[in-house]
This record gives C-alpha cells, structure tokens and sequence, in this order.
C-alpha cells in the first residue's frame, strides 16, 4: 500500500533524490508556519517513491507547482494524480485562488497532460523560451561588446537598490506596471554580482536579476524595462550588462536565461544574436486550474494514510 505524507524540515531529507538538485533546499525550509513552500511525499513499505513541490505565493493568492516527480517503476499508478490533488486542497484551505504548472516536452510529457486534463486543468499553451549556454560559447558573442546605453540611464549593481526604491517597486509606482512574474524580490537570494537595476535620473525603471542554481550555474530569473522606454531596445542593454558582470565570475560555467512569450523584442534578438552561442533551447508550456473553496476531502497528514 502507497502511503502520503506532507513533508516537513525532519522527514524532507529522505524524498530529496525525488526532485532537482535546485529545488533541493527548499525542503530544507518547509514548516507549518512558513506556507511558500509545500511539500508531499509517497512512499511503499516506507521507502519514498513520489513527490510533488510547490511555492506558495501568498500575496498573490497563487501557487507554482515546482516540481512533480515518480520513481520510474511506480508510474502509471495513479500516484502523480493523487499527489496533485492533495496539494491542490492544502492550498485552497489556505486561500490559494490559482495553482500553475510550467513544463516543456519529454517522454513524460503525456503522462503529464493526461493527468491534468483529467483534473480540469486548463488547455497549456507556450509560455516561455529556455536557453542554456556554458561560459566559453557565450564569451564569443559580438553583442557582448556591442552596445552603450543612451544618455541620463546608469545601470547600477541591484545590492545597491534603497529600501525606499524597494518600496515604489513593490507599489508598482511611477509607472512600474511589470507582470508578476517579474517580481524581483521573489527570491530570497539573489546573484549580487550579475544582479543589476537601471535608473533614468534617479529613478528606477528596469532590473535584470539572476540567481545562483547550482555552484557553477546561474538563471536568469526576471528582466523588465519600464514599458515607455522598451521601444529603445533597454532591456538588450540589461541583459548584456548582466551577462559581461557574470563572465568575470570564472567559478560560473552554465547559464540559463528565459524569454516569456509576450517579449517579443528579446526573443526576436534572442533568434538573431544568441542561438548560435547556446547549446540548448526548450520551450516551457503552461497550464492553471483555477481552486474553489476547499471541499475539505478527508485526508490525514501522517505516514500511516495509505492509498492503493
């Protein structure tokens, strides 16, 4: 019998193996009274075999599913359906209003679609362009060395941004009407060194934000210029900023960076000057459920729950 779980900071450790290296220290974090990230476990005989993870972004009232993996031998079970729901009625009990899965095509792929149609998901639908490059292919790029910023804009290293900055960002003053997505305070840590922001004058309109995934690789998280400047092209110039602060850090050998759908200007630049310096492209779908009031199903949240 397949027994669930939700997991917490002492019996995380074990379900580790069952979700990516980056994602493996948010199950160091997991608490009862920290809800932005939410765990569960499956396991047989208690050995751990399944797991899902979320974040939970409480101020949005929205949720990601991170990560949702099965040990190969017990797919096709129906465990990767069960866990999904038991993470969506956690989170409607605690107010969550949408759950998002983002995923790009592989060989499980279909099992994946299958479950979330059956589910009520939403139809997915491209969502994101992901591009790998490693330190040596992309330090041989023309554009790196290509372009100035027009005069009164600075860039400026992002560690530097003032609490009172902060604060109209995170109002969305003066016209910083950015998606949330590309919230920049979203992570805890962020890469200082190729993490910067631009400022007009003195004030902030655009930032461009890595983190540190692994020791030897960053994402590139979140890119935004403010909406009245994008048709001179800024956010090009953040991102080559970014990139030339990231090459003088030699203990960095990977990069990914992603291009939301809606950014038309970076993914035509990213087709012109950077496909031929990547090693890798995946296109990332997304899909969303919209939760109701939770229904409460009957669930006890210790290992001895058992489902077949």
């Amino acid at each position: 019998m397949y027994s669930y779980v939700v997991l917490d900071r002492l019996n995380a450790p074990a379900y580790k193996h069952l979700t990516y290296p980056w994602l493996q220290e948010r199950l160091d974090q997991l608490s009862p009274q920290n809800l932005k990230n939410i765990a569960i476990g499956v396991a047989l005989q208690g050995q751990p075999v399944g797991l899902v993870l979320a974040e939970y972004l409480t101020n949005q009232n929205q949720a990601n599913i991170l990560s949702l993996i099965v040990a190969q031998e017990h797919r096709q079970r129906g465990l990767g359906t069960v866990l999904v729901m038991q993470i969506e009625e956690i989170l409607k009990e605690h107010g969550c209003q949408q759950l998002d899965i983002l995923y790009n095509l592989n060989l499980t792929t279909p099992i994946l679609e299958r479950l979330l149609k059956q589910q009520n998901w939403a139809p997915a639908s491209f969502y994101s362009l992901q591009c790998v490059t490693n330190r040596e292919t992309i330090k041989q790029a023309p554009f790196l060395h290509r372009y100035t910023l027009p005069k009164k804009f600075t860039i400026f290293p992002w560690v530097e941004l003032t609490a009172q900055e902060r604060m109209k960002i995170e109002q969305r003053e003066n016209g910083l009407n950015y998606p949330d997505e590309l919230y920049p305070f979203k992570e805890d840590r962020i890469e200082a060194l190729s993490s910067v922001g631009l400022r007009y004058g003195e004030e902030v309109v655009g930032w461009s934000i890595f983190q540190r995934l692994m020791p030897n690789c960053v994402i590139y998280k979140s890119l935004f210029v403010k909406p009245e400047f994008q048709s001179i092209g800024l956010g090009v110039h953040l991102f080559v900023a970014s990139a030339n602060q990231q090459l003088t850090d030699e203990k960095v050998t990977e990069a990914i960076f992603i291009v939301l759908k809606d950014n038309t200007r970076m993914l035509r630049f990213v087709k012109r000057h950077i496909v031929p310096y990547l090693t890798a492209t995946n296109n990332f779908w997304k899909s969303s459920k919209l939760l109701q009031a939770s229904t409460l199903i009957e669930r006890d949240r210790s290992p001895s729950h058992s489902s077949s």
